[in-house]
């Protein structure tokens, strides 16, 4: 007996979800790729604005790039 041909249909049923799959899994790595990027920003943006705050709370001139004017 002959084995039944698949059918055109199925074949591109079968590429159209494995297209979708592949699509959403690539919208899964953009965004897990933009949540690092904003972990990173932020993490900098804190370490800055710490860094500021304590040169401008200790009058430390060193910190912010200044001469040391004590005498």
């Amino acid at each position: 007996m002959k084995q039944p041909v698949i059918s055109l249909d199925f074949t591109d049923n079968l590429r159209y979800l494995t297209q979708t799959l592949f699509f959403f899994k690539f919208l899964i790595n953009l965004k897990q790729l933009f949540q690092l990027i904003e972990a990173f920003w932020l993490s900098l943006n804190d370490s800055v604005s710490r860094t500021l705050n304590r040169c401008s709370e200790n009058k430390h001139y060193r910190c912010c790039g200044e001469a040391d004017v004590s005498y």
